[in-house]
């Protein structure tokens, strides 16, 4: 199995989606889905990292990101053979230009 890593920007990022889904949109039950499906995902992923196609837009970034969907949401990560490792990078809203947001 992989162990699953959180970078910080994930971490910003969950934090800005479930703070924007419960007070803008008073959206608890979309809040609790994101959370649901990040924590399904992890455990997936564990067991299966390459289950998701890899992102294919951006030809200059050193890691090689992966995507998973959640909900109305995309979920970067990459995987580090090396290291058995599955870190999630970034979350972002499903129709945000990712090209200009990834490193």
């Amino acid at each position: 199995m992989y162990k699953i890593e959180y970078r910080s920007a994930v971490l910003r990022d969950l934090e800005e989606a479930t703070t924007y889904l419960c007070n803008e949109l008073q959206a608890l039950t979309a809040a609790n889905r994101l959370l649901d499906g990040l924590d399904t995902l992890a455990q997936n992923l564990s067991e299966q990292p390459y289950m998701f196609r890899a992102y294919g837009s951006v030809l200059t970034l050193s890691d090689t990101y992966r995507i998973a969907p959640i909900d109305s949401y995309i979920l970067f990560y990459t995987v580090d053979e090396a290291k058995q490792t599955v870190s999630f990078c970034r979350l972002f809203y499903n129709r945000r230009d990712f090209d200009n947001l990834l490193p």
